[in-house]
Order: structure tokens, then sequence, then C-alpha cells
């Protein structure tokens, strides 16, 4: 499962249901405030500029996941 917000609660909610997160910068979090969550913070599993972005990266992560065998 996958999981595209725009704030930090959004992440939070990732992690509690175990679903991978991509955080969009161009809602509530500005980019210099996400590269921040990598130090402190719940950590996105991808940062994106755009939702068209951060959908390239879920395709590709997913594809990845299912060729390892690891699967959804």
């Amino acid at each position: 499962s996958y999981l595209i917000g725009d704030h930090v609660r959004d992440i939070e909610l990732a992690k509690r249901i175990g679903a991978r997160s991509i955080l969009v910068t161009t809602g509530v979090v500005s980019p210099p405030e996400a590269e921040g969550l990598k130090t402190s913070g719940p950590t996105p599993d991808w940062i994106a500029a755009t939702l068209g972005e951060a959908a390239d990266w879920l395709l590709s992560d997913a594809g990845r996941l299912s060729s390892s065998g690891r699967g959804l």
C-alpha cells in the first residue's frame, strides 16, 4: 500500500498503517521542511516536487518490489 500526502500527518498515518509514504511538497510542507524530516520527525519513503513525480516513483517502486518477490 502507498499513501501520497502533503502534510507530516499524512506520513505519520502511512507509518502507522504500514504503507509506503510519499510526501509532495506542493502543499503544506515546503521542500526545505521536507528535507528536515530526514533528521527529525517521520521520514517519508520519497519526497516529490509534484503529484506526477510521486506517481512515477510509486510505479517504479511497485515494479521493483514486485520483481524482487516482496509484492505489494
